[in-house]
Order: structure tokens, then sequence, then C-alpha cells
């Protein structure tokens, strides 16, 4: 793994025109894991994009954060599945109110929330920058 990360490092430089590469670190999968690599343009705070691999050959680009990310992704809890296409599902639940402002009582409105890996591994990669 090592030599293959050594290779792809030069090889992602020259093919996103990165200034320089970085390799951020390794985060742990339950069937696989993600090796996590930033790259840097001109400016270092501005020009930074984030890939991710889980063999060192194939690389993919991390989405931006939004928030809406931020706020979806945290009510996952556990480990990384190793799958970024894998989906959390989310089941909220919130009380149904009458137009004048009373509860009605035992009406319930569930809103399901869908959460990417990849969108949560983007997330936990902010946070810990961010840290």
């Amino acid at each position: 793994q090592k030599a293959a990360l050594q290779s792809s490092l030069v090889i992602l430089k020259s093919n996103y025109k990165f200034r320089g590469v970085k390799f951020w670190g390794k985060i742990l999968g339950v069937k696989s894991d993600y090796f996590i690599v930033q790259g840097v343009g001109k400016d270092e705070l501005k020009d930074r994009k984030t890939l991710y691999s889980q063999d060192c050959v194939h690389w993919g680009l991390l989405p931006v954060v939004t928030e809406s990310m931020r706020h979806n992704s945290s009510f996952v809890k556990g480990r990384f599945t190793g799958d970024p296409s894998y989906e959390y599902e989310h089941t909220e639940t919130k009380r149904v109110e009458s137009q004048d402002g009373d509860r009605v009582e035992g009406a319930e409105e569930e809103n399901i929330i869908m959460v990417k890996e990849e969108d949560r591994l983007a997330t936990t990669i902010e946070a810990i920058d961010y840290d």
C-alpha cells in the first residue's frame, strides 16, 4: 500500500495540477478503509481539495461540505462501513400542530433523512481539520 500511495501522490499532483499533495490520514471502515489525501493549489486555504481512496490507485473527490450535510451527518453514529455509496437512514418524528398552534393529540409526522457515507466522510474530515 505504501508504494501505491507514494506513486499515487505524484500522479494526483500532476492530474489535478496541485502545488502540493499531502497524505491526510486513514479512516477505518468495517468492510474497507479510506485513505485520505489533500491537495493544495496556489492559495493553501481556498484551493484545497480532499480526495479518498480504498486501494491507493482509484481516487474520488469528496464534495464540498454544506450546512445541510453537517446537520444530516450529525444524526449518524458509529463506524464507517467502507462503502462510499452506502446510505444511512434516519427517521425524524415531529408532532403536528393545528393551524391555531395547538398540538393535535397523537398526530405525528415522520421525516426520513438519507445520508450518504461519502458526505459523512467529507463532514468528518472537515470537522477534524477545523479542530
